[in-house]
């Protein structure tokens, strides 16, 4: 099975990622990485991310 991935998709699919190395503690993971500095708090990280992924642009519509 073939699953095309829209830019939006991956980056929900790296922040995702990104939440759960933060949780797990995998400080080199590349999705985490991408994120930028993190504090302190696991939680207050989470949340960052995740506001990031939600402020995300939808994809362009495609053209017929």
């Amino acid at each position: 099975m073939v699953i095309d991935m829209t830019n939006r998709e991956r980056a929900l699919e790296a922040a995702l990622q990104a939440i759960d190395a933060r949780i797990m503690g995998e400080f080199d993971h590349p999705a985490l990485k991408a994120f930028g500095p993190l504090s302190i708090s696991t939680s207050d990280d989470v949340v960052e991310i995740a506001r990031a992924a939600l402020a995300l642009p939808p994809d362009p519509a495609p053209v017929a």
